[in-house]
């Protein structure tokens, strides 16, 4: 299913809503209120007023030496953590982080090796300003717990918000979901997975989670940059297509079918497809060489389009294939020298839906009709020509008899042989290819009167002792006579 339009209307809301918080909070951030004042010869130190600080503290070092700049520097016994240089006649307003340990910290102003001012600030565990005698508070004459907020609140306060974007804050934001966009595409390219829960998403979760409550990065920054940085990632990585096809499973002893999305991709050692399992083993496996190779006994290719359509949800269009019964053939191998693995291999048996051509389907029920006539055709062509080949069986061997009586058997054999075997419309004619039973019957009869020999009048002999009927040998001896009668007319 795709949809670039929604998220892209999704992607854009996110980034407003991130630009219009991050340049809020990161002006609180540089408050200034309350600053004390420390001067030099050539130099001045603003910074706040008291000496116990949290996680930062605002400082403003001017400079008004022509020569030799200022290094400001805040370190405790064993480590330098932040440092900054004043050019001169200049001026420069900073913060100084501290890290999350309870501890004394040294700030130090220090112009060619040689130290202007230092003073010491404590970090405690849990952090209070100390009470000031400037801090007044003034409540409210009247209370109205029924206060309502009108639609002009609600502009003003959106207003304020978009007032506080600037071009710096949405192009370093527009970087920074660039970024992170770009790195949920690799990854997911990378992975083949359809879903970020990926062993690298993971980690990049992990690595996020760390540095917000245990600040393991390297790089101070504001921690607030990680939205912009996750949401591009999240868009990057559903945004980037990767082929997939949607089997359906035919159970048609249950009438039940099933189906999911199903990665397919091709090894570089070997031309048959293989089939990515949406989990972190089986990607595990996959880096290690141990693939998932696919079988079927037809093309695995998609050649039908399937349609869904449900409440509140727009139309699914997807490629469709149908499978009516799946065999997984499991074998077992070394990984490492030490570990084993199991090396999985699936064979699709494709039902006629995916294994008949798309034109025949496109036909809808005339396809099984024209089946039926095809079945229909070849079964009568089978018939007839059994029946047309005893039809021409009995017909030479009908002329071959009687031809034997009037001449010689090499002669007749001869002629028969010679004229080559009759054409099915003279076959026709005869109605020999339709006899039925009683008529089967008949021949057969006729086929034995026709005989001749000892064997024949021995069979009669012994027809005639035991009572049973002969055949009319007069009949055939009178047509014996109207032959030899005819031959000598000739």
């Amino acid at each position: 299913m795709k949809h670039p339009g929604i998220w892209a209307s999704a992607a854009l809301i996110s980034v407003l809503v991130v630009l219009t918080i991050t340049p809020s909070l990161a002006s609180a951030d540089a408050s200034t209120i309350g600053m004390s004042s420390t001067t030099g010869p050539d130099w001045q130190l603003y910074r706040q007023p008291y000496n116990t600080v949290d996680i930062q503290t605002v400082v403003i070092v001017i400079n008004y030496a022509s020569t030799g700049s200022i290094i400001v520097t805040n370190s405790d016994h064993n480590k330098t953590y932040d440092s900054f240089t004043v050019d001169p006649q200049g001026s420069t307003i900073t913060t100084l982080d501290f890290p999350n340990v309870e501890d004394t910290y040294q700030i130090t102003l220090v112009r060619s090796n040689v130290t202007l001012y230092t003073y010491s600030v404590t970090r405690p565990a849990f952090y209070l300003p100390p009470p000031t005698n400037t801090w007044t508070i003034t409540p409210p004459l009247t209370t109205n717990p029924n206060a309502t907020y009108t639609k002009q609140n609600l502009v003003d306060a959106i207003s304020a918000a978009i007032a506080g974007v600037t071009i710096q804050v949405i192009l370093i934001a527009t970087m920074v979901a660039a970024v992170g966009a770009g790195l949920g595409a690799a990854f997911k390219s990378a992975t083949k997975m359809l879903v970020p829960k990926d062993l690298l998403s993971i980690g990049v979760y992990a690595w996020i989670i760390l540095d917000l409550f245990f600040n393991t990065s390297p790089v101070h920054f504001n921690k607030l940059w990680y939205i912009p940085f996750m949401i591009g990632y999240q868009i990057g990585f559903w945004l980037w297509h990767i082929p997939y096809i949607e089997p359906i499973r035919l159970d048609c002893a249950a009438k039940s079918g099933t189906t999911k999305p199903l990665v397919i991709y091709y090894p570089e050692d070997r031309a048959s497809p293989a089939i990515m399992d949406q989990t972190n083993i089986a990607l595990i496996k996959r880096w290690l060489g141990i693939h998932h190779y696919l079988g079927s006994d037809g093309p695995a290719v998609p050649d039908w389009y399937w349609s869904t359509k449900k409440p509140y949800w727009p139309k699914i269009n997807t490629p469709a294939l149908f499978v009516e019964k799946e065999e997984v053939i499991s074998e077992e191998i070394k990984v490492l020298h030490f570990f084993t693995a199991h090396k999985f291999t699936t064979k699709w048996h494709l039902s006629n839906a995916s294994l008949m051509p798309k034109y025949f389907w496109l036909q809808s029920s005339q396809a099984f009709f024209a089946l039926q006539e095809k079945l229909q055709a070849f079964a009568l062509a089978l018939t007839d020509e059994r029946l047309t080949h005893k039809a021409r069986t009995t017909v030479a061997a009908a002329e071959m008899i009687t031809r034997s009586i009037k001449v010689s058997p090499m002669e007749a054999i001869h002629d028969i042989l010679s004229r080559g075997p009759s054409s099915p419309g003279e076959i026709s004619d005869t109605g020999e290819n339709t006899l039925t039973v009683v008529e089967a019957a008949g021949a057969q009869e006729q086929e034995g009167e026709l005989e001749t020999g000892p064997d024949s009048d021995r069979a009669y002999k012994d027809n005639k002792k035991s009572g049973s009927k002969s055949p009319d040998r007069s009949r055939k001896k009178t047509k014996r006579e109207d032959d030899d009668d005819e031959n000598q007319g000739d």
